[in-house]
Formats: C-alpha cells, sequence, structure tokens
C-alpha cells in the first residue's frame, strides 16, 4: 500500500471535541506518535488547537499557515482503498493525513506552520485559538501572509483533483508583503502557481471563513469527494479516487513552496530598498 494512503487509514480514528477543548485525542496522538522524530515539534497548544512548526522555523520572516481540522463527527470509523479508491469516513483524515506525510517527508517549508484544529463542525473556536497562539510567538502573527485551509469538498469529485474555495483577501494590507486590491488577483497569482486550479468563491462554510475575520489573505485547498451516504458525516462516508490525493498532496506542496519563495524573494527586495 502506498506511504499516504496507508497514513489516511491510519489516521482514520476518532477526535472529537465538545466546543471548550477535545474530549478524543486519538488522531492527535497519532499524529504525534507520526511526527515523533521529525524535523516539526509542537510550537504550543491551546484546548482546540496544535501547533507544529519546524525546527529551522523563524517567527521574525513571512509565514504561512497550514490549517485542518481534526474534530470529526462519526460514531463509527474505517478507511480501505480498493481499485484505486478509498472509502471511509475521511472528513477531515484525508487532509490531516497529507499534511502529516508531507511534513515527514520534509516536503514543505521551514517558514510554514500547521495547525490541527477542534470545534470546525462547531464555531470554528479552533481558529481562534490558533490566532492565540500565533500572537504570542513574537512577531508570527503579523508576520503571517496567508493562511491555507484543508478540508473535503462535495464540489467537482470526477472533474477537478482539488479546489480552490471560499478565498479572502486582507483589507488592510499594513506592512503585508502579499497585497491584492481584489480578490479576483489572489486567483490569478493562484493560478500562476498551480496548473488549471479549479475556483469555486462560494463554498461550504469552513475555516477560511473564521480566517478572514482576522483580515488575512486566505483560502481553503479542498479535496473532492463522493457521498456514500446522505451527507458528509454520516457513517457510510466517503469516497476519494486515490489519484486525486495524490494530486491534491503534490498541489498542497506546490503552493506552499511557491508562495514561499516568493515572500523570501519579496522581504529580500524589501530589505535592499530599505537600505538605500
Amino acid at each position: 500500500m502506498d506511504a499516504l494512503i496507508r497514513q489516511v487509514v491510519n489516521l482514520t480514528v476518532p477526535c472529537a471535541d465538545d466546543g471548550r477543548r477535545f474530549v478524543c485525542r486519538d488522531r492527535l496522538d497519532r499524529i504525534a506518535t507520526e511526527l515523533d522524530g521529525s524535523r516539526y515539534v509542537l510550537l504550543d497548544n491551546r484546548p482546540l488547537t496544535y501547533v507544529y512548526g519546524h525546527m529551522d522555523y523563524n517567527p521574525a520572516k513571512p509565514t504561512v499557515l497550514i490549517s485542518n481540522h481534526i474534530d470529526s463527527l462519526y460514531d463509527q470509523y474505517f478507511a480501505r482503498s480498493v481499485d484505486g479508491i478509498i472509502r471511509g469516513t475521511l472528513d477531515n483524515s484525508a487532509c490531516n493525513a497529507v499534511a502529516v506525510d508531507l511534513m515527514k517527508r520534509g516536503a514543505l517549508p521551514p517558514q510554514a506552520l500547521i495547525a490541527f484544529t477542534g470545534n470546525e463542525e462547531g464555531d470554528s473556536a479552533g481558529v481562534d485559538q490558533t490566532i492565540e497562539v500565533l500572537k504570542t510567538h513574537g512577531s508570527t502573527f503579523w508576520n503571517l501572509e496567508l493562511a491555507i485551509s484543508l478540508d473535503l469538498t462535495e464540489e467537482s469529485y470526477g472533474c477537478s483533483d482539488f479546489t480552490i474555495e471560499n478565498y479572502f483577501i486582507e483589507s488592510q494590507h499594513n506592512d503585508a508583503l502579499l497585497k491584492f486590491s481584489r480578490e479576483r488577483e489572489l486567483k490569478t497569482y493562484l493560478s500562476d502557481i498551480l496548473t488549471n486550479p479549479t475556483f469555486v468563491k462560494n463554498g461550504e462554510a469552513d475555516e477560511s471563513w473564521q480566517y478572514d475575520e482576522y483580515d488575512l489573505n486566505c483560502f481553503t485547498l479542498c479535496l473532492p469527494c463522493a457521498l456514500l451516504g446522505n451527507d458528509m458525516h454520516d457513517d457510510s462516508g466517503v469516497m476519494i479516487r486515490n489519484d486525486s490525493l495524490k494530486a491534491f498532496a503534490s498541489a498542497l506542496q506546490k503552493v506552499t513552496s511557491g508562495v514561499d519563495k516568493d515572500l523570501a524573494n519579496k522581504a529580500l527586495h524589501r530589505t535592499a530598498n530599505r537600505r538605500r
């Protein structure tokens, strides 16, 4: 079995909160075990978020946040891959597995922080607590240029390997390096990094809606799935194409690395101009 698919199976276990704290931590514990010995450490945590950072992360440099909710609402959990299709209770273990796989392989830039959040199925208090964490670590929050949420979507299954949904732009700009005057400029920016992305402006509510409340450039990178039951949270689960899972992981790596490289260049030019 492919390593990424094995990771999906491994992480498709319960994780739940009561709106105030995690009350079931099985998936959080497995993630901690998977990352043991990697270049990632737990930067900080709150009752509804665990934020990991690379050992070479520098809070004084431009930062990208990858946020993926870990809470789920299933009563029974399963995941199996047969004939190129993964079937299971995969919201949001499939995206959690992609993040962990990339972290273990060292495929993400050190300036990308990764948050595993709770309460997305409620009021997204995990996002609020993630922001609290960032605000307590030097200038991390003020250097946060982009938040990328990861989630499943019922959009475009069988047509696209990933979608970009619920994209918002920072309005105040302040001292930001990534400045967009219109949301279509963010679309163009992402299209220059990725190949023919599928955009969905008004997707289902997700963490990007909450990150937008903090006036951040943000969007959700979504993994298309098809329902096997009545809805995403039905114990019958969903199905995801193996090829889409791998393409989704590649897209996350590509967009994160592309933005990181652009931010590093912009920061270098800004420093050079200030010295003149």
